[in-house]
C-alpha cells in the first residue's frame, strides 16, 4: 500500500477533533452564547486538541477551518431551504409607527459620537416617554426579540440608504459645479496645464 499523504495524515488527526467540537457546540454553544461565557466551551475544545495532541502551529488552525467550511456549507444550504417568508408588509407599519413616535417625542438631538457610548441615566430621562410608547407597541404587536431586531436593521438600513443617496448626488453636483467653474465639460478632464493656470490667476475681485 502507498504510503499516506502529509495531508491525509493530517486529516486523519483533525477531522475526528472537529467532529467532536461540533458534538460540544450542539450540546454546550448556545447556552454558551446565552451566558455569555464561552469558557466551558473552550476549556472542552482545549481538552480535544491536547488528546489529539495537535500541532500549535498548523493543525490548531486547521481544525477550524475544517470547521468554518463546514459551516459555510451548512449556511448556504440553509438559505436555499423553504421558509415562511418574512412579514415586511406588517412590519413597514410598525416602523413607521417607531418613527412617528420618535419624530413626535421631541427628544433631545445630539450629533452621534462613535467614540463615545451614550450616558444610561440621561438616556433613560431623555427616552423615557419614547420607551414606554415602543413598550405599548411591542406588546400590541406581541413582537419577539429577533423581530424588533430585524424591524431596527431594516430601519437603520434604509436611513443609510437615503443618506447614501443625499451624499452621492451632492458629490456629483459638486463635481459639476468644478467642472462649470473651470471651464470643463467634465472635472474629470482637468490636466496639469489647466490646473497650473487656475491656480497662477489672480482671483477675480468680489
Amino acid at each position: 500500500m502507498p504510503e499516506k499523504t502529509a495531508e491525509e495524515l493530517r486529516d486523519e488527526k483533525c477531522i475526528p477533533v472537529a467532529r467532536g467540537i461540533f458534538v460540544d457546540m450542539a450540546t454546550d454553544l448556545t447556552e454558551a452564547s446565552a451566558k455569555g461565557d464561552f469558557t466551558p466551551m473552550m476549556l472542552k475544545v482545549m481538552a480535544r486538541a491536547l488528546d489529539a495532541d495537535l500541532n500549535v502551529t498548523m493543525e490548531n488552525s486547521y481544525v477550524f477551518q475544517l470547521l468554518l467550511g463546514v459551516c459555510s456549507g451548512l449556511n448556504a444550504t440553509v438559505q436555499a431551504c423553504e421558509t415562511t417568508p418574512i412579514d415586511d408588509v406588517r412590519y413597514d407599519g410598525i416602523i413607521k409607527k417607531i418613527l412617528s413616535i420618535i419624530a413626535t417625542s421631541n427628544v433631545p438631538m445630539v450629533a452621534a459620537d462613535p467614540k463615545a457610548k451614550p450616558d444610561p441615566v440621561k438616556l433613560e430621562t431623555d427616552f423615557a416617554g419614547v420607551k414606554e410608547q415602543l413598550n405599548a407597541l411591542f406588546k400590541e404587536n406581541n413582537l419577539s426579540r429577533i423581530e424588533v431586531n430585524y424591524i431596527m436593521e431594516k430601519l437603520f438600513s434604509s436611513f443609510q440608504a437615503v443618506q447614501n443617496a443625499f451624499m452621492n448626488v451632492v458629490a456629483q453636483y459638486g463635481e459639476k459645479a468644478t467642472a462649470k467653474l473651470l471651464g470643463l465639460e467634465f472635472s474629470s478632464d482637468l490636466t496639469m496645464k489647466k490646473l497650473n493656470e487656475v491656480l497662477t490667476s489672480p482671483v477675480p475681485a468680489a
